[in-house]
C-alpha cells in the first residue's frame, strides 16, 4: 500500500471533488433537452379535406383596426396544425372548371388564431366597390373572393391596388385577397408582375367606369359557392362569418362578440352558430351602425328586415318583434335567444358568426339558379346545430330595398330550373349520409 503525505493527500482530494463537480455541469449543459415556446399556426384548409384538430388555451390581446387597442385576459381554444403558409406565398388550385389563386394579395395586419373573426365573402367586378365601406365597418381581418374571368381579372386587380394604395387604409390593412377565374378564359398577362404595379392614384380617378364586364358579355354563371368556400377556408382565426359583400355590419362586433365567448366558456364551442338578423333601407338613408338607429330607421319606415318584399319567411327568426324591442345596456353583446333550423323555419338563411368546422357550401350551385345555401343549412339541422341570435349585432344591405323584378325571375329561370334539380340531389345524398330528419 501506498501512502502520500497529509497536504498531498488533501491536494488529491481536492482535485478529484473538483473533477466531479466540472464533470456534473458539463453533462447538465451537453444533454439537457432544449425548448422552444410553441407559437400559434395559421390553419390552411385545402378542399375538400378539413384538418384535424387540437386545443389548447392561450391569452389574446384585440386586433387593432384604427390605432386603439384593449387588452383582455379571456382564454379560448387555439386552433393548432402541422401546416403553416408564409404570408405572401402563391398557392394555385383547381376546383372544376375554375382556377383559385389563393392569397393573391395579403392584408398587412395578420391577427392571431383567437384575436380577432375573419369576415369571409365573395364578389364579382360589379360588385368590387363594395370592399372599402364593409371594411369601414368590420373591426377585423377580411379574406375576400374574386371571380373574374380573363380580361375581368385584368380590371379587378387594378381595383383592388387603386383600393390598397390610394383607398382607406383598412383595405391595405385588413383584407386578404382571392381570385378566381374559368378555365376557359385564362388571364393573358404575368399576375405575378401586376401585382407591383404602383398606381397614379389622381390619373386612377378620371378612368371611366365599365358598363359591361366580361362576365355578364358572355353570360357566364357566376360560381358563388366555390368563392365562398375559398374565402372561408383562406381564414386564418378560429371564428369567422361568412357572409355578403353588399351586407354591412353595425360597429365593433368582433370584440364585443370575444368578450361574450370568453364569459360563455367551453359552452361557447357546441355546435352552436351565431347569428345576425339583416335588414334592408332606404335609399335615402345611410346604413345604421348601432342598434338604437337602426330602430329609429324602423320606426321612420325607412328600414325593414332584408328580402321583406321578397321572401320573408327567408329571414324570419323566432321572436323577431321582440328582437326590436330589446335594446341591451352598456352596449354589450348577448345571445337574444337560441333555436334550431327546423318546421316552420326551414325557409330561413341566416348570416351567422361560426367556424371553419360547419359544412362547406356545395360548388354545383350557381348565383343565377338561388337558394345557394338552403342545402348547407339543411346539412347543420340534420346535424342537430344551435342557432343562437345576438341581441345588438346585426347586417344592413348596401341602400336600397328590393322588391321582385319580373325580368329578373324570366332571365334567371334556366339556372333556377338547373339549381333546384341539384338541390333535390345533394338533399337525397344527405338523408342517405345522416340519415333523415322530418322536421329539417
Amino acid at each position: 500500500m501506498i501512502y502520500f503525505p497529509r497536504q498531498i493527500g488533501s491536494h488529491l482530494l481536492l482535485c478529484f471533488v473538483t473533477f466531479n463537480i466540472l464533470l456534473a455541469m458539463f453533462n447538465m449543459f451537453t444533454f439537457r433537452v432544449s425548448f422552444q415556446p410553441s407559437q400559434p399556426c395559421s390553419a390552411v384548409y385545402m378542399f375538400p379535406s378539413t384538418p384535424v384538430v387540437t386545443y389548447t388555451t392561450t391569452n389574446f390581446t384585440q386586433y387593432v383596426t384604427s390605432g386603439s387597442s384593449s387588452s383582455f385576459n379571456h382564454s379560448l381554444p387555439l386552433l393548432k396544425n402541422s401546416s403553416t403558409v408564409a404570408k405572401d406565398q402563391l398557392k394555385m388550385e383547381v376546383r372544376g372548371n375554375y382556377v383559385v389563386i389563393n392569397n393573391y394579395l395579403s392584408a398587412e395586419l395578420s391577427p392571431g388564431v383567437n384575436e380577432s373573426v375573419t369576415l369571409t365573402t365573395q364578389a364579382t367586378l360589379s360588385f368590387l366597390h363594395h370592399a372599402e365601406p364593409l371594411c369601414k365597418h368590420w373591426d377585423g381581418p377580411i379574406s375576400l373572393a374574386v371571380y373574374a374571368p380573363n380580361s375581368d381579372l385584368l380590371i379587378v386587380i387594378d381595383r383592388i391596388l387603386q383600393m390598397r394604395q390610394c383607398g382607406h387604409h383598412c383595405v391595405k390593412h385588413n383584407i386578404t385577397w382571392h381570385l378566381i377565374y374559368d378555365t376557359r378564359f385564362p388571364p393573358e398577362n404575368d399576375l405575378k408582375k401586376i401585382r407591383t404595379k404602383i398606381i397614379d392614384c389622381e390619373a386612377h380617378d378620371k378612368i371611366p367606369s365599365l358598363r359591361t364586364s366580361f362576365r355578364e358579355s358572355h353570360s357566364l354563371v357566376y360560381p358563388i359557392n366555390i368563392a365562398r368556400n375559398v374565402a372561408r377556408q383562406n381564414s386564418a382565426t378560429y371564428f369567422l362569418m361568412a357572409s355578403d359583400i353588399e351586407l354591412y355590419p353595425s360597429l365593433n362586433i368582433v370584440s364585443r362578440f370575444l368578450n361574450m365567448i370568453a364569459k360563455m366558456g367551453k359552452d361557447a364551442y357546441n355546435k352552436t352558430v351565431y347569428v345576425l338578423p339583416i335588414f334592408e333601407v332606404s335609399k335615402t338613408v345611410k346604413p345604421p351602425t348601432t342598434k338604437t338607429e337602426l330602430l329609429n330607421l324602423i320606426n321612420k319606415k325607412k328600414a325593414v328586415f332584408f328580402h321583406k318584399f321578397i321572401c320573408d319567411l327567408c329571414q324570419r327568426f323566432p321572436g323577431r318583434d321582440q328582437w326590436l324591442k330589446h335594446v341591451p345596456v352598456n352596449n354589450t353583446l348577448n345571445i337574444f335567444t337560441t333555436t334550431k333550423r327546423q318546421h316552420p323555419l326551414t325557409s330561413w338563411e341566416p348570416i351567422y358568426i361560426g367556424t371553419n368546422r360547419e359544412p362547406s357550401y356545395d360548388e354545383r350551385l350557381t348565383w343565377e339558379g338561388k337558394q345557394d345555401k338552403m342545402s348547407q343549412m339543411y346539412e347543420m339541422c340534420l346535424l342537430d346545430y344551435d342557432i343562437s341570435i345576438l341581441d345588438s349585432a346585426f347586417l344592413v344591405h348596401a341602400p336600397g330595398i328590393k322588391t321582385i323584378k319580373n325580368m329578373d325571375q324570366k332571365q334567371r329561370l334556366p339556372h333556377i330550373r338547373k339549381n333546384n334539380a341539384i338541390h333535390k340531389e345533394i338533399l337525397k345524398d344527405l338523408k342517405k349520409k345522416y340519415g333523415s330528419n322530418p322536421k329539417c
